[in-house]
């Protein structure tokens, strides 16, 4: 029994599996962006535990790289190495369990939250998620930003308000899937901090000024 195994000791909680696209060990093992990045994690080391809670690490290798992240996400979700892009298309025309479909199985709600799908994607039902939500369909209705159109901060707004919001007990626990955007190339523009969560929500989540200043700030490609 996987739920007496494996999801028994989360209590219940909330999942997120959270894809930082195209970084990964490199902002470890690269001293620039370790070093860029240092006070930030610090930052987050001592909010973690003054809420109490702590960081485990530990690393997967990657079964592409510079490219087809959908074969990472289908490695980390089924564990089967999809380095072969037809070992990919092989394990979805089978009835290989997943993550998704064991949590689904232990009565988490699934949720394919995919912000940067901006057309039908038919594969992605191998997994069984219960809700599929995708650029079109997340509710975003601020203006577009570069190509990926809806930014991070605002797609994490309307997941939070539409699936985490609600207190527990009362609701199902959610199991969500995030690939995130930001980070994907072209890596521009990058979306302005928002400190007003709820606002994201609405059709005035960035100001003219700010998407304005966001587009005239030239990409950093070093």
């Amino acid at each position: 029994d996987f739920k007496a195994r494996g999801l028994g000791g989360l209590g219940g909680a909330d999942v997120l599996l959270i894809f930082a696209e195209s970084y990964g060990a490199s902002t470890l093992d690269d001293p620039r962006q370790a070093q860029a990045l240092a006070p930030v994690r610090a930052q987050l080391a001592q909010a973690l535990a003054a809420g109490g809670r702590q960081v485990v690490s530990a690393r997967v290798r990657s079964p592409t790289f510079g490219g087809a992240s959908w074969l990472a996400h289908a490695a980390l979700l089924t564990g089967v190495d999809t380095q072969d892009p037809g070992a990919y298309e092989l394990l979805l025309s089978t009835g290989r369990p997943s993550l998704v479909s064991h949590f689904r199985a232990a009565g988490w709600r699934t949720v394919s939250w995919m912000p940067g799908l901006q057309r039908p994607w038919p594969e992605g039902h191998f997994y069984g998620f219960e809700r599929y939500a995708d650029a079109n369909s997340i509710g975003y209705a601020g203006a577009a930003l570069g190509y990926w159109r809806v930014p991070d901060q605002a797609s994490m707004a309307l997941l939070h308000a539409q699936e985490l919001a609600a207190p527990r007990p009362g609701r199902a626990p959610r199991f969500v899937v995030f690939p995130t955007l930001a980070s994907h190339a072209p890596f521009r523009p990058v979306a302005p901090s928002v400190d007003d969560w709820a606002r994201l929500r609405r059709p005035d989540a960035y100001s003219l000024a700010q998407i304005e200043q966001a587009l005239a700030k030239p990409a950093a490609w070093s």
